[in-house]
């Protein structure tokens, strides 16, 4: 008899499964659903080794993206992407594309969290030449780019049509009488949906008398304005300023600007464009000096005498609206010294800027301000201070407040006023920091800019990648001659002997971008750079 017939033990199996499969359903999904949880909240499970994992996520972003992942030499797909379930601890991480130069990180994956890794991965050589400078060019650069004066013709007496190149005179031809110039502009331009590519689409042509050729020009800030030097044969210099507008002609004599020529002829006197190009700041054996370039009004800035005694140089730097100068505080101590902030037109901008004590005579003060708050960098033959309006009592956002006392060992100083003091470094810096915007990073060269240094006296608190305090990126003998940024901050680039060298902020990653270079310009955001060489060609090569 088949016991699968018999209409009773039907019944009992039936009513058994009824029991069962309700009981088992819930219990998969109850562990199901635990898996899960355990693994949204940083767990994963090691099943041959029966135990649970703490894990965390990597987010690595590139630009381009597109690019290879790979973890401890195991290759993890492209970015940009999340990997999670990654154990908790150090990875050695490199992204690489075809193209650009490979990047490698040392990463610590953090137990529930994501760590971001974010890389402007930067191209390989691809220059392309653009113009061979003769002898006779003059070139200055801007954050603009570059601009070129080629001499394109002469004329002599008797002469009345245009020639190319310089004809010999005759008897009757012994007089010259003018010299025309082009004035170009070589800048980096990026059509829409295409790629950066340089350009010299604005021109402008200047003239002057053959007894006073141009002998050097220099271009304001933001490329509206230059000033020439013309030199006769005597060697007696005048100054010749001259709005830059395309498709123009300027007679440079007939520009010439009594006052700065006057400037220019006297001994240990220097002429140097503000930052916004509106002034000329000049600087005399005694006076400090802003020129208006569109008034032509001049206003005495300092008195030196009034900043340092009888031969001592006086302490000053220009900043963003204006210049600043650190002199020795009356009737206090010898080492207690005040800081001066003065705008272009001649006004004190903070008036309750605190008395700053120094072991050693200040030798060098730069300003840094990010906003309307003062910040500076005071160099001492004994260290070097950050001092200023630097960290916010409400910011609980960051790590470093006004209640803080110290940035990674280094004791902090708070003032009246919201103002603080700290040590960046033990040396002398002589060379002016870079500061990174928004980023509370300050990089630097020290021991004869022959190493360089990154200190960063802030940070969000859920940064877990950057390293408060000061951290050494990199270091060669013959010192540096550069410092700029790149990708706002994600490399530094700098100049050694001839090459350009980009960092990262690790200093794990130092990539020399491109040899035999005597001088650059960054373009279009500093995607791009423009520079010459030994052979004085001009080339374009894109970063980014």
């Amino acid at each position: 008899m088949n016991i699968f017939r018999n209409q009773k033990f039907r019944k009992i199996i039936k009513k058994t499964f009824s029991i069962i499969l309700p009981v088992f359903s819930t219990l998969f999904v109850l562990g199901t659903t635990a898996l899960i949880v355990i693994i949204i909240n940083g767990y994963s499970i090691d099943i041959n080794k029966r135990t649970v994992i703490r894990t965390g996520v990597l987010n690595i972003e590139t630009n381009p993206s597109d690019a290879d992942i790979f973890i401890n030499d195991t290759h993890y797909g492209k970015s940009n992407r999340a990997i999670s379930n990654l154990p908790v601890g150090e990875y050695h991480v490199t992204v690489s594309k075809d193209g650009y130069h490979a990047y490698t990180r040392k990463v610590t994956i953090l137990h529930g969290l994501a760590t971001p890794l974010s890389v402007p991965l930067l191209k390989v050589n691809e220059k392309k030449e653009i113009v061979k400078l003769s002898q006779d060019d003059l070139i200055a650069t801007t954050t603009t780019g570059y601009y070129i004066l080629t001499k394109q013709q002469q004329l002599f007496a008797g002469e009345t049509t245009e020639t190319t190149g310089s004809p010999t005179p005759t008897s009757t031809q012994a007089t010259q009488t003018t010299i025309t110039y082009t004035l170009g502009r070589v800048h980096v331009t990026k059509p829409l949906f295409d790629t950066a590519r340089p350009a010299i689409d604005e021109k402008m042509t200047i003239t002057t008398f053959s007894a006073t050729p141009i002998t050097s020009i220099s271009i304001s800030p933001t490329g509206k304005l230059l000033y020439v030097v013309l030199t006769d044969k005597e060697g007696e210099s005048s100054v010749s300023l001259i709005p830059f507008k395309k498709e123009t002609t300027v007679n440079a004599n007939l520009t010439d600007v009594r006052a700065l020529t006057n400037y220019k002829r006297a001994k240990n006197t220097t002429l140097t464009w503000s930052d916004n190009g509106d002034y000329l700041i000049i600087e005399t054996p005694t006076q400090i000096i802003s020129y208006n370039v569109k008034s032509g009004s001049r206003v005495i800035l300092a008195e030196k005498s009034e900043f340092a005694s009888s031969g001592e140089k006086v302490i000053w730097s220009m900043t963003n609206t204006g210049i600043v100068l650190i002199k020795k505080a009356q009737g206090t101590a010898t080492n207690t010294y005040e800081i001066v902030d003065i705008s272009f037109n001649g006004n004190p901008l903070e008036t309750q800027l605190p008395t700053l004590s120094f072991d050693k005579k200040p030798t060098h003060i730069w300003s840094f301000s990010e906003t309307d708050a003062p910040r500076f960098i005071v160099a001492t033959t004994a260290g070097t201070f950050v001092v200023g309006r630097i960290f916010d009592a409400k910011s609980a956002d960051y790590d470093i407040t006004l209640n803080s006392t110290a940035v990674d060992g280094v004791e902090i100083q708070h003032f009246t006023n919201d103002f603080s003091k700290f040590q960046i470094s033990d040396k002398e810096i002589t060379q002016k920091p870079l500061a990174i915007t928004g980023k509370h990073l300050l990089a630097f060269f020290e021991d004869k800019n022959q190493t360089l240094f990154l200190f960063a006296y802030n940070k969000r608190t859920a940064d877990k990648s950057t390293v408060l305090g000061k951290n050494k990126l990199l270091t060669q003998e013959q010192g540096f001659t550069e410092l700029q940024s790149l990708a706002h901050g994600a490399y530094f680039l700098s100049k050694h002997e001839n090459a350009l060298i980009a960092t990262d902020q690790t200093g794990e990653n130092s990539i020399t971008l491109q040899e035999n270079v005597t001088s650059f310009a960054l373009a279009l955001n500093d995607s791009a750079i423009l520079f010459t060489d030994d052979t004085r060609t001009l080339w374009f090569r894109p970063l980014r």
